[in-house]
């Protein structure tokens, strides 16, 4: 009997650790606030392209809560200089990679940036 809910344990734990995004999808894979350095920032879009290229069927979901003190103006900008790394250095279509901008501003003065790949079987993330 012990046995067996050791090896149930072990089976759960293993599972947990191997596919955490597909079991609990309470976490983003990656967020940050504020205007961060570009390569700061391309390394972690880097890190997202990386998933999608893993799996073909997602689609990468980058999502904005504006900050106090930034604007849409801004936003728009980082979000072109964002496209043009994924579509022409990462080679992704364009269906491939979504931009939202929440219509909740962020609770703090900094803009909150979430990345999260998404399996095309799930409804787009709201932020």
């Amino acid at each position: 009997m012990k046995k067996n809910k050791f090896l149930t344990f072990v089976f759960l734990l293993i599972l947990t650790i191997s596919f955490p995004n597909k079991i609990f999808a309470t976490s983003y894979f990656d967020t940050y606030f504020g205007n961060l350095p570009w390569n700061e920032e391309k390394a972690r879009l880097y890190n997202l392209a990386i998933e999608l290229k893993r799996n073909p069927e997602m689609i990468g979901y980058i999502g904005f809560q504006i900050g106090a003190k930034e604007n849409r103006k801004i936003i728009n900008s980082r979000i072109a200089r964002m496209k043009k790394y994924l579509f022409s250095k990462h080679g992704f279509n364009e269906k491939r990679i979504v931009f939202i901008i929440s219509s909740y501003p962020s609770p703090v003065k900094e803009t909150f940036i979430i990345l999260q790949p998404l399996s095309k079987d799930f409804s787009p993330p709201t932020f």
